[in-house]
């Protein structure tokens, strides 16, 4: 048995009893612009078509600043991909940025904008009062998004769940300053990378998740991309099967693969496939059932 066989047989068998992977609601399949934001570069058009002959059903965005956005509408209705969100700098939220933001996400097509990463400077004396002050940033934003008939959201990485302050985690600071219209984007593989557990995390904040980033935990500089089923050597890797627990509870309606590459289509292909290969087996599994 090589290592791919092996891997696959163990997050079978952390699914058993899933009737189904796709997380009970059958959302679409969608990659991260930034996964493959080198192709998308140098041919966008093309890039859209080959990423639609891999099965996936849409893209979303990162680097709006460098696509204008009718181009990028016109390549997507081509291909037949649909935007569905976008990762923008917290700068692009700002009062006298946001509208072009906000345009731009009508213009494409989405109406979900992510805040994908902050980070404060080394050493900031008043770093939980920062995460304060991003958080009101965000508020304001979304309450205007509001208005357009846009959400504002927040993608997770694992450096939120590294610091805490007062007995609380820069993560529960952060977002225990959120109103209620802004949504929460799961990454499960930067919550593996954190040593977290990804489910436990899911069933604190239940109906805020609409879309989720599904990957592994990832090393790049061993050549593990994050691909479903893939951890590093010695990492345990994401637990599928109460991810996808929470999943069947709380429905989403994309899962977004995020290999950590630039140019290359084969690890967003092998992260589909993985995806089609445990949606198979928990398929025959829950036929089996059926006629026990």
């Amino acid at each position: 048995m090589n290592r791919r066989e092996f891997i696959l047989g163990g997050v079978a068998t952390s699914l058993a009893g899933c009737r189904c992977l796709r997380f009970g609601c059958h959302p679409r399949t969608a990659v991260q612009a930034y996964s493959v934001r080198d192709l998308l570069s140098k041919d966008f058009h093309g890039t859209c078509a080959r990423l639609a002959a891999l099965g996936l059903d849409g893209l979303e965005m990162w680097g709006t600043k460098d696509f204008e956005a009718r181009m990028v509408r016109r390549s997507l209705d081509d291909s037949r991909l649909v935007a569905c969100g976008a990762h923008v700098g917290i700068e692009q939220l700002l009062p006298d940025a946001r509208n072009w933001a906000f345009d731009y996400a009508q213009t494409v097509g989405y109406t979900r904008i992510i805040v994908p990463w902050l980070m404060p400077e080394k050493g900031l004396a008043d770093e939980p009062d920062w995460w304060r002050r991003q958080a009101a940033v965000m508020n304001a934003a979304a309450d205007a998004a509001r208005a357009r008939g846009l959400a504002i959201g927040y993608h997770n990485h694992d450096h939120e769940f590294g610091r805490s302050f007062g007995g609380k985690t820069v993560w529960e600071i952060f977002t225990g300053e959120f109103s209620d219209d802004i949504f929460i984007q799961w990454d499960v593989g930067a919550l593996a990378h954190a040593d977290q557990d990804a489910a436990a995390w899911m069933r604190r904040y239940p109906g805020r998740c609409p879309t989720i980033h599904v990957k592994d935990d990832w090393d790049k500089d061993l050549g593990y991309w994050g691909v479903i089923g893939e951890p590093p050597p010695g990492r345990p890797g994401v637990d599928w099967q109460a991810v996808v627990t929470e999943l069947r509870r709380h429905p989403v309606e994309w899962a977004v693969v995020e290999p950590a590459t630039s140019d290359r289509l084969d690890t967003v292909a092998r992260s589909l496939a993985r995806l089609k290969e445990l949606d198979t087996w928990c398929a025959k599994r829950s036929s089996a059932e059926l006629t026990e």
